[in-house]
Order: structure tokens, then C-alpha cells, then sequence
């Protein structure tokens, strides 16, 4: 059995490799923003019985893989971003600074959905990427998420305080915290389905949709010819990449 592990920035997801086909999905957010406590964490959560190899994209950098792999007595491999490769050309002149997950999630849905497409990930950063039906990649867009924005105007702001139980969105508020919070799924929403609908409206692709916070969305406002929920979609590139 293979492990497949995306390392985001506030989270890791996994999935069990097996018969070529992915169980056991999971995940873990991090308590703290430390390499050293975000590796141990990690590994304390996954249960690596029976784990023969392990297949990583990350964006947490060389700091986090190296110590992951000092941690860990079966292989593990790390597979990164490339410019020609999978079918696809990516329009990126520096590829070493589009995101591992980014590229893991556009394997995914170029492999297994015909067609251009709009990609989207909505996690810590929303990704949006536009790809052909021949595989180009047209470029894309990235963007807060909207609980990084609550995150930023709390820790920006004096004042200001929040936790992270569940608010109503109202466009009229009557306190700070439900005001902070719905002012940022707000804009996060119209900003986000704004973006979607024009490139939509201008190439006629697909909507492939993944990522936590993408249940923020409500893609019926959006005119589309297909909208696709995919919430694996980073660790479908990467069996696709390790494969």
C-alpha cells in the first residue's frame, strides 16, 4: 500500500493507496505554524501500518520535507510542479513557483475531464486556473481564502477578536464578530463566483471545483456548461503523478 499526502498550509490530507484505488481519506489541521510540530502531527494522525511507500506534494518548502523524511524508514517521495509533463504545458515562466498542490489538482482534471476547464481550489489561498482542451494552461489567479481574511483583519486590527465557531452570514449585523465574519465570506463569495462567471462567460469550459472552503460557494449563481465537485482532486494528481 502507497500513502499519497497533500501538506498544505493549514492542513494535511491523505488518502491510502490500494489496489489502485484511494481509501481510508483523512485530514488534520495544525495547532500550530511551527515545521517541527506540523511534521509530528502529521505523523502522529496517519496510520502508516502496511505503508510500503509514501507520495508527498507540499508547499510548506525543504525545511518540512527534509525533516519529514529523517522521521520516516520506508521511501518517500516528493514530487514538484514542471513545465512540460502529464499532457501539460504550463504557461508559467518560473515553474518552481507554481504551487505542487496547485499542479497536483490540474493533473487531476485535465486526466479525467475532457475539455477546457476552469480549476478552482479554495483552501488557506483560493487557486483559479484556466487549461485547455489540449492541455495549455492559460494562466490562473490567487487569492485569500475567506478565513485568512478573517485571520488578517483580526491580527491587523485593534480591537478586533474572533474564534472559530460557526457564524450566520448576514448582510446587516448587529455585533463584531458576525459583522468580521460575514464582510469577509462576502466579499470572498462575490470575488471569487465574480471571477468564475467571467471566465466562464468567455471560454465556455467546464467548473472543476475542490478544496475545504469551497462549500462557501454557491455555484448555481454561476453560468456555466458543467460544474464538477471534486474534493480530492490534489491527491487524484498526485496517484496520477506517482503512478
Amino acid at each position: 500500500m502507497k500513502l499519497l499526502l497533500d501538506v498544505g498550509n493549514s492542513r494535511c490530507k491523505w488518502g491510502v493507496l490500494h489496489d489502485d484505488a484511494l481509501q481510508h481519506m483523512n485530514a488534520l489541521e495544525y495547532t500550530q505554524n511551527d515545521t517541527h510540530v506540523r511534521v509530528n502531527e502529521c505523523l502522529q494522525a496517519i496510520n502508516l501500518e502496511g505503508i510500503e511507500a509514501v507520495h508527498v506534494v507540499s508547499v510548506l518548502g525543504d525545511e518540512f520535507e527534509k525533516m519529514f523524511i529523517e522521521k520516516l524508514n520506508i521511501p518517500v517521495t516528493f514530487y514538484r510542479s514542471q513545465k512540460h509533463a502529464y499532457a501539460i504545458n504550463l504557461k508559467y515562466a518560473n515553474v518552481n513557483t507554481y504551487g505542487n498542490d496547485r499542479y497536483a489538482a490540474l493533473v487531476a482534471a485535465h486526466d479525467q475531464i475532457s475539455g477546457g476547464k476552469i480549476v478552482v481550489d479554495c483552501g488557506t489561498a483560493t487557486t483559479i486556473d484556466v487549461i485547455d482542451g489540449q492541455g495549455d494552461h492559460q494562466g490562473g489567479l490567487i487569492m485569500p481564502g475567506a478565513h485568512l481574511m478573517v485571520e488578517s483583519l483580526v491580527n491587523k486590527t485593534n480591537g478586533i477578536t474572533f474564534d472559530r465557531a460557526t457564524h450566520t452570514i448576514n448582510l446587516l449585523c448587529d455585533n463584531t464578530q458576525e459583522a468580521v465574519y460575514s464582510g469577509c465570506v462576502a466579499q470572498y463569495q462575490k470575488g471569487v463566483l465574480g471571477i468564475i462567471q467571467q471566465l466562464a462567460n468567455e471560454n465556455n469550459y467546464k467548473i472543476v471545483l475542490t478544496g475545504g472552503e469551497s462549500k462557501l460557494l454557491d455555484m448555481t449563481k454561476v453560468n456555466a456548461t458543467d460544474c464538477i465537485h471534486r474534493p480530492h482532486l490534489v491527491l487524484e494528481g498526485l496517484q496520477i503523478m506517482q503512478g
